[in-house]
């Protein structure tokens, strides 16, 4: 898959309700965690190019930075 925005279909990713703020990739690129303002952190599976799974954030509570922990099990949003 190459750079263009011809090579992302068409709605990938916008699933959040306001632009992307942060975003990380598993160590292994199989997975990308998104999150933003909208309170809602999206799992994805990179090679399928599928949504895995929608977790809410709490309220009140302000991103700083997103990563997966060391052994890929959890997408860690840092407060």
């Amino acid at each position: 898959m190459g750079c263009g925005a011809g090579d992302v279909p068409q709605g990938l990713l916008h699933r959040h309700k306001v632009p992307i703020r942060w975003a990380a990739f598993s160590a292994d690129g199989r997975q990308l965690a998104t999150a933003s303002p909208d309170r809602c952190l999206l799992l994805w599976d990179v090679p399928a190019l599928a949504l895995l799974r929608e977790v809410p954030i709490t309220e009140g509570s302000r991103i700083r930075s997103l990563a997966f922990s060391a052994d890929l099990s959890r997408a860690v949003v840092c407060k």
